[in-house]
C-alpha cells in the first residue's frame, strides 16, 4: 500500500476485478476514452475481452513482472485504478489509468 497526502494505492484483488471493468467500460467517462462515435478504432471491451487482457495476475500477485493493478482511493472511496503492464527487458512498462466517474476527475 502506498499512502499520499490525498490518495492511497492498494493492490487490487479479484474482488475488485468486476468494478474495475465497469469503470472502464460502462462509466460516464467511457465515451471520452473509447468506443464509437469518437473512437471507433478502440471498441469498448466485453467482460470476456477485459478478462483476457487483464488476466488474474493483475489482481493476485502471482506474476508481478507480467503486470499488476492498484486501486486508487481518495477520502476513503475507491475512485480509480492504475495498472502497469509487462516489464520489458529494459525495465520499462506501459501504465494504464482510469477513474470511476467524471465526478472523480476533479
Amino acid at each position: 500500500m502506498l499512502t499520499g497526502a490525498k490518495t492511497v494505492l492498494r493492490k487490487a484483488t479479484e474482488a475488485d476485478r468486476r468494478g474495475v471493468y465497469e469503470w472502464l467500460a460502462h462509466s460516464d467517462i467511457t465515451p471520452s476514452i473509447m468506443g464509437p462515435p469518437r473512437f471507433p478504432e478502440h471498441p469498448i471491451p466485453t467482460w470476456e475481452q477485459f478478462c483476457a487482457d487483464y488476466c488474474p495476475h493483475y489482481f493476485d500477485d502471482s506474476q508481478p513482472g507480467a503486470g499488476r493493478c492498484f486501486i486508487i482511493a481518495s477520502g476513503g472511496n475507491d475512485v480509480g485504478v492504475v495498472c502497469y503492464n509487462a516489464l520489458r527487458a529494459n525495465g520499462m512498462t506501459d501504465v494504464d489509468i482510469w477513474l470511476r466517474s467524471e465526478a472523480d476527475c476533479s
